[in-house]
């Protein structure tokens, strides 16, 4: 039935003719697919006939007269269809099986390996393949190295930071606490109070800068990619969380003698026998516990430890039967030591390692009161800042920081050392 176009809308028009030039189009495609694989099949067969035809000639019955050659008798029906590629690929793998990506051969891995290297294939080496095999595919993943991150600035006394235009020095004031004996007691009528007095004074921290610098070229950014630029950044800004950790360990560790030290022989000792055959996990508990009980006798509130992890290993060691103070130490799920009498301890890979060095006096375990040991003051955070360098194709990277530590008080820090 014909379409009556002037009852149609000029849309219903508009889609009767894409849908026409849509059909048109399929029937086109179609048509070139089955030309170009009608031309391959016929290429393909010519060469079998070519091929045939040289194999006749060459043979002793061709040198007898023996042979007609009617090759125009090799049909579509006579081939065994197959890609016109196939024989190169069987070629490549030789007689050891080949596997195509539709798995219509044999279902074996397909094999690169040198043909050549098969007695069977000398007609037909390939070479070597190696320079077309990959080897170098980047992956998204990219490796920083490790750094120690264990953010002792959680340890440092708080709210020391100072702004620009106030100098490069910061002030704590101190008063010393009153006694209750200074409260007077009596029973005169009209009594007087004795007048009693407390000193004041004040801590400081003085302000470092410190800094580090890069250089990078334009053109290795050009030649990998701005992930280069990134990266490198990124690990240059990741430098400073462990120096700002190793800053307030060594002020804990070499800024003054600490008030309250316990002293103990350090032993590898690994799981054997009962807890009690344990002699250095019992010394180093009861050092713990005296440190902690000494600064709690003396008003201070011990509320961190830090320890290397070869120390921290020791609390692991619980037996059967169990020691009595087993309960007050804690390992998270993460098998490290969380807490030991309900303090938290951290376990810090750059603290001493007994395994490297026992030498007297070292400490193992730092024990603080945060609110008074070590104070950590910026004046400037890290801040980065760039500049090109036209003559030399590259740009200077820089971070700037003001900063310092300082131990404010040695009472508020407790040690376990070698004896």
């Amino acid at each position: 039935m014909a379409e009556n176009y002037e009852d149609m809308s000029l849309e219903e028009l508009q889609e009767l003719k894409a849908g026409k030039e849509k059909e048109n189009l399929i029937a086109e495609l179609k048509a070139q697919e089955k030309a170009k694989k009608e031309a391959a099949e016929k290429e393909y067969r010519e060469k079998v006939r070519q091929e045939l035809k040289e194999e006749l000639l060459n043979s002793e019955d061709a040198d007898d007269g023996k042979v007609e050659l009617n090759t125009d008798v090799i049909t579509k029906k006579d081939v065994k269809e197959e890609h016109v590629s196939l024989k190169t690929l069987k070629n490549l793998s030789g007689d050891k099986g080949m596997y195509t990506y539709e798995g219509f051969e044999t279902g074996d891995i397909f094999n690169f390996e040198d043909p050549s290297d098969d007695p069977a294939d000398t007609d037909c080496p390939m070479g070597d393949i190696s320079d077309w095999e990959p080897q170098r595919n980047f992956v998204n993943a990219i490796w920083h190295t490790m750094y120690e991150s264990a953010n002792l600035l959680k340890v440092a006394v708080p709210g020391l930071d100072i702004s620009k235009g106030a100098g490069n020095r910061v002030d704590i004031r101190t008063i010393s606490r009153f006694e209750r004996g200074d409260i007077t007691t009596n029973e005169e009528s009209c009594g007087c109070l004795s007048c009693t007095s407390t000193s004041v004074s004040k801590e400081y921290i003085t302000l470092q800068q410190h800094g580090i610098k890069a250089e990078l070229c334009e053109y290795d950014i050009w030649s990998v990619g701005e992930k280069f630029r990134q990266e490198w950044l990124k690990s240059l800004g990741g430098v400073w969380a462990e120096f700002f950790d190793y800053m307030v360990f060594n002020a804990l560790d070499d800024g003054g003698a600490a008030g309250y030290t316990e002293t103990v022989s350090y032993a590898a000792a690994g799981l054997s026998g009962s807890c009690c055959t344990d002699s250095f996990l019992l010394d180093l508990y009861n050092a713990v516990d005296l440190v902690v009980t000494d600064m709690k006798a003396n008003y201070y509130k011990p509320n961190y430890m830090i320890m290397h992890p070869h120390v921290a290993a020791a609390f692991r060691r619980m037996q059967d039967v169990k020691p009595i103070f087993a309960d007050v130490i804690q390992i998270g799920k993460d098998g490290s030591l969380k807490s030991i009498l309900g303090i938290p301890v951290i376990e810090f890979n750059e603290a001493n390692d007994p395994t490297s060095a026992t030498v007297s006096g070292t400490d193992w375990v730092h024990i603080i009161d945060s609110r008074r040991a070590v104070g950590a003051a910026f004046g400037k955070r890290p801040t980065m800042e760039s500049e090109r360098n036209i003559d030399c194709n590259s740009t200077t990277y820089a971070m700037w920081c003001y900063f310092n530590t300082k131990v404010l008080d040695d009472n508020a820090i407790g040690t376990v050392e070698e004896a």
